[in-house]
């Protein structure tokens, strides 16, 4: 069976700050499956480690957000000084 244009489809791509939040409720989903009684073991560890992922590939992007800061800063700098 053919797949549908959804699935075919290019998706945009996420600013920074869209990433940023998509992330942060990633975090709290896994969390929240850490957190409750109501899941298997295998579910939480599932949640653990998607969790440690999340958190590595948040890491990275707030240094990437803090980067892109500071070059628009310098930037702006560079053009008060031409």
């Amino acid at each position: 069976m053919a797949k549908s244009w959804k699935y075919r489809r290019k998706r945009k791509a996420l600013t920074l700050q869209e990433l940023k939040l998509r992330l942060t409720e990633a975090v709290e989903a896994a969390e929240e499956i850490i957190l409750d009684d109501g899941y298997t073991v295998q579910e939480k560890l599932s949640a653990i480690h998607a969790l440690t992922q999340s958190v590595g590939s948040f890491a990275k992007l707030i240094e990437a957000t803090e980067l892109e800061k500071r070059l628009d800063e310098l930037e702006s700098l560079i053009e008060e000084w031409t």
